[in-house]
């Protein structure tokens, strides 16, 4: 008897603390966040093929991505809100993060 009367307050104590948990972490501090500094991803509902480092199937305001050496991907479009430097194209960091094309 001892041992279920342990059991059930164990178990509510910890449904209260999810509970909890879950309405705590439900917050947002709009404060923090700049309605002007947004970068939204939209899937274009196209497919896409790379051949020969060029990709085919998107439309003009569409790129195509792809996942590691597979040479079907999606179209996305990004668009940004807010105020971005120009990009500088010879980065380091960047050029270590442009997409390879895929090798056959």
């Amino acid at each position: 008897m001892k041992l279920k009367t342990i059991m059930f307050l164990q178990i509510a104590a910890f449904m209260t603390l999810g509970i909890h948990l879950l309405v705590a972490g439900s917050e947002v501090q709009a404060e923090k966040e700049s309605q002007e500094d947004r970068i939204y991803v939209q899937y274009c509902g196209k497919n896409c093929t790379l051949q020969n480092k060029e990709s085919t199937g998107c439309s003009e305001d569409c790129k195509c991505v792809y996942e590691g050496n597979n040479n079907h991907g999606i179209c996305i479009s990004i668009t940004s809100l807010g105020d971005y430097p120009d990009l500088d194209l010879n980065d380091t960091e960047l050029i270590k993060a442009t997409p390879r094309p895929p090798s056959n």
